[in-house]
């Protein structure tokens, strides 16, 4: 008990603080954090989510396994639905994402920062799309990208709502392998397809810093523009897809990585790997 009463105190540390110095105390936070967090918050499967207003939106899901689990909300399967409004039948696989809500807590309600991220991250994909003609009009865009034009590589928001549990995204479930993972088994070597493939990665987070400002929330409310647009390309959220559906999906021409979540860093800078 001791033990996790002490991953729980480190959780508060990264979750009650979200303006943590960055330097060594930071990166041990997160390390702790990412122990406690499993213990320190709701787990949600099996649970039926709705919208608020089941008038105005009728959808029902049940939670499934859960599949991410990130400092501000979980990556849940949709293990049933019915009739989520305004999602073509087309998107199989789906995955709902929700904000943590702190397990011991006396007010069991999602905790206020993971819910802003979850805006924040619903935000950021909106900005993204009324940008992207800008961004690949770049010169740092790259030429000929595994993706066709006006395709954003990451996994599309495709619907998102208010419930008791807090604000829902829904996307559909992107398969593969991550960079991180495929990088640590084959010992740093990757194919010349990755590599390229990593490269139009890089190209595009420059073309989106160069183009577009982080979106900052200010007390009243309303979304500011910050400073420039780094986007996290940690090798955990890039996912290598080669299956011919999921390429469709995502309007893949080639194999390539894509982002799990193509969202700004607030308190840390990008994490890259060295190719050749």
């Amino acid at each position: 008990m001791n033990r996790i009463r002490i991953l729980i105190f480190a959780t508060s540390l990264l979750v009650f603080s979200p303006s943590a110095e960055a330097g060594l105390i930071n990166s041990c936070v997160r390390t702790l954090t990412q122990l406690a967090l499993p213990y320190a918050v709701e787990y949600h499967t099996g649970k039926t989510i709705r919208p608020l207003d089941p008038e105005a939106d009728s959808s029902e899901l049940i939670l499934g396994e859960r599949i991410g689990l990130g400092d501000r909300g979980g990556l849940y399967r949709i293990q049933k639905s019915s009739n989520i409004t305004g999602v073509p039948p087309s998107f199989a696989g789906l995955v709902a994402k929700i904000p943590h809500t702190v397990r011991f807590s006396k007010d069991p309600k999602p905790h206020a920062q993971a819910e802003l991220e979850m805006k924040r991250e619903i935000h950021t994909y909106k900005l993204l799309e009324s940008k992207w003609s800008e961004v690949e009009r770049d010169v740092k865009f790259p030429n000929d990208p595994a993706w066709v034009k006006g395709a954003i590589p990451t996994a599309p928001i495709i619907k998102s709502f208010e419930s008791k549990e807090g604000t829902v995204l829904i996307k559909p479930e992107i398969k593969g392998e991550s960079l991180q993972a495929i990088y640590e088994k084959g010992k740093g070597n990757l194919s010349k397809e990755m590599k390229d493939s990593l490269r139009e990665i890089y190209s595009t987070v420059k073309a989106i810093s160069s183009q577009v400002k982080t979106p900052i929330e200010d007390s009243a409310g309303v979304w500011t523009e910050g400073r420039p647009f780094y986007t996290d390309i940690n090798p955990a959220n890039l996912v290598w897809v080669s299956n011919p559906a999921q390429m469709n999906l995502l309007g893949l021409k080639r194999p390539s990585f894509v982002f799990y979540e193509i969202t700004p860093l607030i308190n840390r800078m990008p994490q890259y790997l060295p190719i050749d």
